[in-house]
């Protein structure tokens, strides 16, 4: 795990899967859960995120796409 993946998991869910912090590597099963493994793979230095304000750039991506596809379900 990388620091921006440690920083999703002190802080999803009240950092309920911190424990997976000490790993080195971790699979959808020892996860569970769909959004925290999209989280980890998005917020990974593997796959680019090389910065602190990287990974807040990609947030704001998410949640702008996460607003977007809300629009489209009636209130």
């Amino acid at each position: 795990m990388d620091k921006y993946q440690k920083k999703v998991l002190e802080s999803y869910e009240g950092g309920e899967f911190s424990g997976l912090k000490g790993k080195t590597r971790w699979s959808d099963r020892d996860v569970g859960d769909g959004l925290l493994n999209f989280l980890l793979r998005e917020l990974s230095e593997a796959e680019g995120c090389d910065s602190m304000e990287e990974a807040r750039r990609r947030l704001d991506n998410i949640l702008r796409e996460v607003y977007e596809v809300s629009g489209a379900f009636p209130r």
